[in-house]
């Protein structure tokens, strides 16, 4: 069993990066970005660094980095695992985001 889940939100957002990626600057390099993203992921889930709590402004209690230009939000789940909840460009506003795939999350939840 892995020791981390994907939501649907982050699949994806993950899969907007890959093709963007792709598009812009070829295959390589977004098979470079998606896999350091899974590193990411792995390390997150293994507490191999410190974990930052979001900020109020969130709205929501869970955790956050970045990975070069997008910031990964995560939760811990009833089963020891990581969920990454998504994965957002800094760019964007990360507040309104991140709620909107929070809401989803939650509405796909039974």
């Amino acid at each position: 069993m892995t020791n981390f889940v994907v939501y649907e939100p982050a699949t994806a957002r993950i899969a907007d990066i890959y093709d963007y990626s792709f598009r812009r600057w070829g295959p390589a390099t977004a098979d470079t970005y998606i896999d350091g993203l899974f590193e990411q992921f792995e390390t997150i889930a293994g507490r191999r660094d410190d974990w930052r709590s979001t900020h109020s402004d969130y709205g929501w209690n869970g955790y956050f980095r970045r990975y070069r230009s997008h910031m990964i939000f995560w939760r811990e789940n009833g089963d020891g695992r990581v969920g990454i909840v998504t994965v957002l460009h800094g760019r964007m506003d990360l507040p309104a985001r991140l709620q909107d795939d929070i809401r989803f999350l939650e509405e796909d939840t039974p």
